[in-house]
């Protein structure tokens, strides 16, 4: 029988491993923490690739604290990986000879206690596609086991596909495991509360536009019993947007949320395509333009652009898909991130006028960084057709 090769784990470059020793050390000292995963997101939310570096280091502590925040983890943490990093941590501290209180009291007394009813859990990813998600609400069934509903959405459209499970507690696990490595996008707790109002939300939606709702998701209503839906999103009972309001600038907000991974299916494609024409002709013009004309036309065109493909019906679909990646980017540890996309989704209240290129709001930005990708995703960095300039000074299309 061939004998299987051990893969090695790479090694931190110098920087990461500081920063990763750095995380260590704030997470002993919370130690024992109120919320182990929320304690982890935040402390690995600048390690993305190397969580399960910070989880196995934790067996390096050798205390009963840090095994008890292990044990926890390992249980809730939806991606795989890092579940395998948490146990195989619990396993080194177990064999160092730590032991937790739980441990201790199934060696003294073996006395029958039965397991405590499971708990709701929710579970959603960010949108793709623009204004797409997949979200897992799991409640507890009568007389026993797990009720539990994975679906699909779309903001503006509401409820496509519900799925009805009835699993034990085992089975759960093992679901939401799958689910995670299967899912496009990353899976984020964001509790049972959070995850009713969305599927309530996008159910009502789906009423109003006169779309049939699943069967299974009126079946899960039903057995779910009278629990009442929240009336607000969560991401408003953990923020508040007074207390941060005159922080930054639009611009620099929206340039800043753009640029992350939650936000990297929101750019738009086809629709763009009958707007090139006209920044084409500006380009073409028979009239001879200075560079800072040809500039204004342009803002003209991405003005035009936002202002119709963005009708206010639409915008408030955009300000929903930001209040939700405001409470995503929280449950991760980004902060700053989440407090910048709840102010800009209260940009949208206002409806769409002309001038917005005196006044950028998310839309704007959003407009211009998509004519950047269509203008550019075929050529190599730095040539082509296309650069890009400064906020305000427009799209530079070159005859080059």
């Amino acid at each position: 029988m061939a004998k299987r090769h051990k893969t090695s784990r790479r090694k931190p470059p110098e920087e990461v491993a500081a920063r990763i020793d750095g995380a260590l050390e704030r997470i002993r000292a919370a130690l024992p923490a109120d919320d182990p995963v929320a304690l982890f997101a935040s402390e690995t939310a600048g390690l993305a690739g190397y969580e399960a570096e910070v989880l196995e280091g934790l067996a390096g502590l050798r205390s009963v604290e840090a095994l008890g925040f292990l044990k926890v983890v390992s249980e809730r943490l939806a991606l795989k990986t890092w579940a395998k990093a948490a146990r195989r941590a619990v396993y080194r501290l177990e064999q160092a000879g730590v032991r937790g209180e739980a441990s201790l009291v199934r060696e003294s007394a073996r006395v029958y206690r039965p397991a405590g009813p499971p708990t709701s859990q929710g579970f959603l990813t960010p949108f793709e596609r623009g204004d797409e998600r997949f979200g897992i609400l799991a409640i507890p069934a009568q007389p026993r086991g797990v009720l539990v509903g994975a679906f699909t959405l779309r903001q503006s459209q509401g409820l496509n596909t519900f799925d009805l499970y009835l699993l034990t507690e085992g089975q759960l696990k093992r679901f939401l495991r799958n689910a995670a490595a299967a899912s496009r996008e990353t899976l984020i707790e964001v509790g049972p509360r959070q995850a009713r109002f969305v599927l309530a939300e996008a159910a009502a939606r789906s009423r109003k536009l006169s779309r049939l709702v699943p069967e299974d998701y009126q079946e899960f209503v039903a057995r779910a019993g009278a629990e009442p839906v929240p009336e607000t999103p969560a991401v408003f009972e953990v923020m508040d947007p007074a207390a941060f309001k005159t922080r930054g600038q639009p611009a620099a907000r929206s340039a800043a949320l753009l640029d992350h991974a939650f936000m990297a299916d929101w750019l738009l494609g086809e629709e763009l395509k009958p707007y090139l024409t006209r920044l084409e002709e500006i380009e073409t013009s028979v009239l001879v333009l200075t560079e800072a004309q040809k500039a204004v036309r342009r803002e003209t065109v991405f003005e035009q652009a936002a202002r119709e493909l963005f009708p206010m019906e639409r915008r408030r679909d955009v300000r929903r898909c930001l209040e939700e990646t405001a409470l995503l980017l929280w449950r991760v540890g980004e902060k700053s991130l989440a407090e910048s996309a709840v102010l800009l989704a209260q940009d949208l209240d206002e409806e769409p006028r002309s001038g917005l290129a005196q006044r950028p709001d998310f839309i704007q930005e959003l407009v211009r960084r998509s004519f950047v990708r269509l203008l550019t995703s075929d050529q190599p960095a730095g040539t082509g057709s296309a650069m890009i300039a400064p906020p305000g000074a427009g799209l530079i299309v070159s005859s080059r």
